[in-house]
């Protein structure tokens, strides 16, 4: 009995090497990629990081909105995203095992959303937005009398269903590290010098105790687009 229950030990422990070598082969030759299937934003740039060893070739769908970048064997692929409208865009690409005809290459579908910049004053300890909704600037007449001196400028993005949403961070890489977050390139005259700059916040918070004597405004850049939204006495 004893050598039965040795026999089938090892026959499960074979299966399970088996089916661990199965599993990696796979993983090694389909040139699956991530951010498939995520929401990227307008103007950045994504690593589209893939456990594959094989030499991958890559294509997009449409190649005025996603510019590839990769070495000769088609590794470290970082992908560039720019919008020509406000419109949300889904993307296809498209990654080959160009070493075994015999794998199905991956397709993978990036949703890249417009954004925009937003300014909230908080009252009663609570955010509200103050700037209008279609358009980049904010009068100080129509700020919220009786609230704070307290305001934040905010990166929105655009849902395929019209509604805006903030953003709280724009992701590089999927598995986060150093380099995980994509920088955001923050200016204006409302900003202190320690705010402005390349930092990986979505807001920035300032004081404003009255009307600004002259326009005032705040601009932050992701990647390759730039939005500015201005602060206006009347």
């Amino acid at each position: 009995m004893k050598k039965i229950i040795n026999i089938f030990a090892a026959a499960a422990a074979m299966l399970s090497l088996a089916s661990c070598e199965a599993v990696i082969d796979s993983v090694t030759k389909n040139p699956v990629f991530e951010f498939a299937g995520t929401t990227v934003y307008d103007g950045q740039s994504a690593f589209l990081g893939t456990a594959a060893t094989c030499k991958i070739g890559w294509k997009t769908d449409n190649s005025d909105i996603v510019y590839l970048q990769y070495d000769e064997n088609g590794k470290n692929c970082k992908a560039t995203f720019t919008l020509n409208n406000n419109l949300v865009t889904d993307v296809k690409i498209t990654a080959t095992n160009l070493d075994d005809a015999t794998v199905n290459p991956f397709e993978g579908t990036i949703t890249v959303a417009p954004w925009k910049l937003v300014i909230f004053q908080k009252v009663d300890g609570k955010w509200e937005q103050v700037s209008r909704e279609d358009e980049d600037y904010f009068l100080w007449s129509e700020r919220k009398v009786g609230g704070s001196n307290s305001f934040k400028v905010q990166m929105q993005y655009l849902k395929a269903n019209g509604s805006y949403a903030d953003i709280d961070v724009v992701t590089y890489k999927l598995k986060l590290n150093d380099k995980g977050k994509h920088e955001i390139t923050w200016a204006g005259d409302v900003l202190s010098d320690s705010q402005a700059g390349e930092s990986t916040k979505c807001s920035m918070e300032f004081t404003l105790d009255q009307a600004p004597a002259s326009t005032k405004s705040v601009t932050a850049k992701l990647g390759t687009k730039t939005h500015e939204i201005k602060i206006l006495a009347k």
